[in-house]
């Protein structure tokens, strides 16, 4: 049944604007569409396959797993650059002495100035 004007006026003033065209009969083939893909199987078929979905999800959430660990480690290791960079200028500019880190506990007062003024630089 498509969705026309005259079958749903108020879902049709409602979405139509006079600044936009709404094909209600492109909306009314893709809902058609939709519906072709649901199936009425039976509950032995459907837990199949709801199992064998499950599996490919536990599946999928491992190799995610193994993949962000792997940018997990890439990211650290990034951060761990990008610290000791900071720490160098800031020791060549007199504002670290040798043997301290910016990025230490607590976090010293004027940090934010002095990670502006490492970025200002780059």
């Amino acid at each position: 049944m498509p969705l026309d004007r005259k079958t749903y006026p108020g879902l049709y003033n409602a979405l139509a604007t006079p600044d936009t065209v709404l094909e209600l009969d492109d909306v009314a083939d893709d809902v058609a569409a939709e519906q072709e893909t649901l199936t009425s199987e039976s509950p032995e078929v459907l837990a199949d396959s709801s199992t064998s979905v499950m599996d490919g999800l536990s599946s999928l959430q491992e190799t995610l797993k193994h993949v962000l660990k792997g940018i997990s480690d890439s990211t650290e290791s990034e951060y761990k650059r990008l610290i000791s960079n900071c720490d160098t200028f800031l020791k060549e500019h007199s504002l670290l002495q040798d043997g301290e880190s910016l990025f230490s506990r607590p976090p010293r007062r004027e940090a934010a100035y002095l990670i502006v003024a490492w970025i200002m630089d780059v």
